[in-house]
């Protein structure tokens, strides 16, 4: 996020005020238990954004009343819940749950389950709870009680917890129940919250009166001491004299207690640290301190709108980086920024090429850094965090002790890089491209010997060594993976709870796997030293397990210290020995000329190794394995080129013979890059790299879809007439979500204009994402002609498959007809979403390959794959 925007992401949640949006909407939906037409009322939280997260509150009505009393009565209990629901942003939700007289019996209780649901798939919610009044006080407490997985903190006001011992409206609760009390015994016992007093471990809230004859008192009494007892988060208010009902005062009372036990802050709370951060922007010539600051005022941003929930500790994060965004922005002005020759943990931050938003780096500098000897630089990757709104704080907060030297700094010989990566991606993706973007930052802030870059990590951090570590093998001196895993299927079987297991894939999901998987890789650890570490009970001893097998198949020694009785954590004895072999290469440092050169990769996006660089294969996706050695007077010999139709050599080549057959070669002045093709079973020299213009899929233009995410992209917005309202629709949609899972999960405001402010810069310089259609936007129009499709008002068709355009939309990644080493991307963010973002980084692998079409309804592809080697 480059300033100005960054400004506006402030300003925009800034402006939020107290209230409600002006209509609430009254919502139909069909009840999936019984197909019935039911429905609820939504009332949305003012200024209303729904890129940002909210909490939901269920609002249940009373005996004889329906979903519009929460919405519209100004009784006490009703304007209690609107104004605390508007005073912390949430959105409320109420619904008649069967009829005015239900008592949340069985189906009912399906519906606000289903609601719960639906809210989820149509809003951000990051979390629910649930209030009520007389027969809804009673219904909060009984849902939470039957599904407390579901509830962040519940209301009841006036309800009782026993529906046991309770007499009144029996005939209600018989028809909504199933039966009597004597009929159906269960069903009344596990909806009497009295008896689950376990289940109750959020925070909770009751009001009761004392002369109560309606719903009697003394079933939520005796809750209410049994969760005191058990030192849960409770809070009972009861009035002695008190009837059935409950003023506005002590509504607000319950209602807040609930929610700021549950972290929740009030809007203007926000509001107040958003206006704090906007205030004061850095100002520099310089991208790189600009960053230094906007990482914290970026973090503010970032808590604020992703997380609904806020501990004390949060909010002292929070402040604290309001504090450090004013520090160093007064000393930008000033022009003295200590920060920049501070010894020991410092917090730095880089402006991202890909989408232009400040990313966090952290660094440990040693005492002994003297900013003239260019000094090793260890990039060390973190594991695995659940991906929150805090997450930028909490990584900046392991090395923000601020910017004075306290005399601390580590007595080593190397430079520390902690890269957040884009926070829980593996390292792939723009989380790939911002290690080595703050690797280049480093390299423009300190002296560093690029010959002596080591690469190690543990878990996640792990297996993004393996994964970086073998696709770049030239990149790095050492590696050091300490427990990461190394596949897709074998690691997703790994027994831990709620692990998502990817079982057999769709044939182009299957093939995009070798992307990713590092095993793939492996023989590239003949290019680059690895010493990995595991513990003998770690969980994912089998990962190295794997790649031991891998290593063995390829005929290299596999080092893999092992520490005995340790499990997911680092041993310090074996790290020590691990640092200590590390610390041999790197003090020998990167041979660029290397005599014996085996590489393998499986698409051009990994397509360079010292002197070698791939430019065309036979077909992605297969295995493309390149040996060659060098001897005396620069002869090399390449013994394999197997699956590679066309390569460049970096260096100075005076005889090569190719599978024993010498090839021709031209005048090789200043020992500049050779590029060879293969015609058929004949290879030969094109001439100097320099003058040869690549065509067909070539490095970083070889797809898939996704991976136009990881450099600079541009998403642009259709504003023109659509031919097809439907699917036009279906892209804006689409659009949408990719810009809530950009921001949420790639940590950054999605870039976007519309096709009308699109400049000729945008079109040269970036991947342009277009959504629409060819009469909506008018830069799917000008590329039309020359894409690898057709598309018309009837039809679509995308490889062999003709749909009808009414229904059907194309998706597809392309080589862009409108600038030279761009993509164009048709009606398409990343094809993995939410549900893979929240779940486990192992799953964020292609789901559509280069193309699909997709029946916009359901949007699943009825077709999908890959375009073959020349885009076709």
């Amino acid at each position: 996020m480059n300033i100005r925007g960054l400004i506006v992401s402030l300003g925009l949640l800034a402006a939020i005020t107290i209230g409600h949006a002006a209509d609430p909407t009254d919502v139909v939906f069909t009840a999936d238990i019984d197909g019935s037409s039911e429905r609820y009322v939504e009332l949305l939280p003012p200024e209303f954004d729904d890129r940002m997260s909210h909490d939901v509150v269920i609002a249940l009505h009373g005996h004889g009343s329906d979903r519009w009393q929460f919405i519209r009565d100004k009784r006490g209990e009703c304007q209690g819940v609107r104004d605390a629901a508007a005073k912390y942003g949430l959105i409320v939700v109420s619904p008649d749950y069967r009829a005015k007289t239900s008592w949340l019996g069985p189906k009912a209780e399906a519906d606000v389950v289903q609601i719960i649901t639906e809210i989820k798939r149509r809003h951000h919610v990051s979390r629910v709870f649930i209030a009520g009044g007389s027969m809804g006080g009673t219904a909060a407490l009984t849902f939470t009680a039957l599904h407390p997985d579901l509830i962040a903190g519940v209301c009841s006001l006036n309800g009782t917890a026993n529906l046991v011992e309770y007499d009144k409206f029996q005939e209600a609760r018989t028809a909504s129940f199933g039966g009597s009390k004597t009929e159906v015994p269960e069903e009344y016992r596990k909806r009497s919250a009295e008896f689950f007093p376990e289940r109750f471990t959020m925070p909770t809230a009751f009001t009761t009166g004392g002369q109560d004859t309606i719903v009697p008192p003394q079933s939520v009494l005796r809750l209410a001491e049994k969760l005191k007892q058990a030192k849960r988060k409770v809070l009972g208010i009861h009035r002695e004299t008190g009837g059935h009902s409950t003023n506005l005062e002590d509504t607000m009372t319950a209602m807040e207690f609930v929610l700021s036990q549950a972290g929740s802050i009030p809007s203007s709370d926000r509001q107040a640290m958003l206006s704090s951060a906007s205030e004061t922007m850095a100002q520099s010539a310089n991208a790189d301190l600009r960053a230094d600051a906007e990482v914290f005022a970026k973090g503010i941003t970032w808590a604020l709108r992703y997380d609904t929930a806020l501990q004390a500790s949060d909010v002292d994060l929070i402040k604290r980086a309001q504090a450090r965004v004013a520090q160093r922005t007064e000393a930008l002005k000033a022009g003295h920024m200590p920060w920049i020759a501070k010894k020991g943990k410092v917090v730095r931050g880089f402006i991202s090429a890909v989408d232009g938003s400040v990313q966090p780096y952290g660094l440990i500098i040693p005492k002994n850094y003297d900013g003239a000897k260019p000094m090793r630089l260890d990039v060390v990757l973190h594991g695995s965090s659940k991906p929150v709104g805090m997450s930028e704080l909490k990584f900046i907060n392991r090395f923000d002790e601020g910017d004075d030297d306290k005399g601390n700094a580590p007595d080593v010989d190397y430079i520390e890089l902690h890269p957040l990566g884009r926070v829980e991606n593996c390292y792939r993706w723009a989380g790939e491209t911002d290690v080595f973007e703050a690797i280049e930052a480093v390299c423009r802030n300190y002296k560093i010997d690029r010959d002596r870059i080591v690469l190690r990590g543990m878990s996640m951090g792990a297996s993004g060594t393996w994964h970086l570590g073998l696709k770049h093998p030239d990149r790095f001196v050492a590696i050091g993976p300490y427990c990461g895993y190394v596949d897709t299927h074998r690691f997703s079987e790994t027994p831990i709870p709620n692990f998502i297991k990817v079982g057999p894939l769709p044939p182009h999901q299957e093939i995009g796997l070798h992307m990713l998987d590092s095993i793939d890789y492996a023989a590239n650890a003949s290019m680059v030293p690895e010493i990995a570490c595991i513990g003998d009970k770690d969980v994912f001893f089998q990962s190295h397990v794997h790649m031991g097998e891998v290593f063995a198949k390829e005929g290299i020694p596999f080092v893999n210290l092992i520490s005995h009785g340790t499990g997911h954590v680092i041993d310090p004895k074996t790290h020590t020995e691990q640092m200590r072999r590390i610390g041999e290469y790197a003090a020998k440092g990167l041979d660029h000329d290397p005599k014996q050169m085996r590489f393998v990769t499986w698409t051009l996006k990994y397509n360079r190794c010292h002197w070698l660089e791939l430019l065309a294969l036979g077909k992605h996706y297969e295995r493309a394995e390149f040996r060659a050695s060098v001897s005396d007077g620069d002869v090399i010999e390449v013994g394999e080129a197997r699956n590679i139709t066309r390569f460049a050599l970096h260096r100075a080549v005076s005889k090569l013979r190719i599978d024993g057959t010498e090839i021709a070669l031209p005048k090789q002045p200043g020992g500049k890059a050779l590029v060879f093709s293969k015609s058929g079973d004949t290879w030969r020299c094109d001439g100097l790299r320099d003058e040869i213009a690549l065509t067909g899929k070539q490095p970083g233009l070889e797809g898939p879809i996704d991976d136009a995410f990881a450099t600079p992209f541009l998403c642009v917005r259709g504003t023109g007439k659509p031919w097809n309202a439907k699917v036009n629709a279906w892209a804006q949609e689409n659009l949408k979500r990719f810009e809530y899972e950009w921001a949420r999960y790639m940590r950054a405001d999605l870039p976007v204009k519309n096709d009308t402010d699109v400049t000729e810069a945008d079109v040269r310089d970036k991947h342009l994402i277009l959504f629409g259609d060819p009469g909506s936007n008018s830069w799917i129009a000008k590329a039309l002609p020359k894409l690898p499709m057709t598309w018309t008002h009837e039809e679509v068709q995308l490889g062999d498959r003709k749909q009808p355009f009414a229904d059907y939309a194309p998706v597809f990644i392309c080589a862009s007809p409108l600038a030279s080493n761009r993509y164009i991307v048709i009606n398409s963010g990343h094809t993995f979403h939410e549900n893979e973002f929240a779940a486990f980084n192992y799953l964020l692998f292609p789901r559509l390959g280069d193309w699909a079409v997709v029946k916009v309804d359901v949007e699943e592809p009825v077709a999908a794959g890959y375009f073959d080697e020349e885009w076709k």
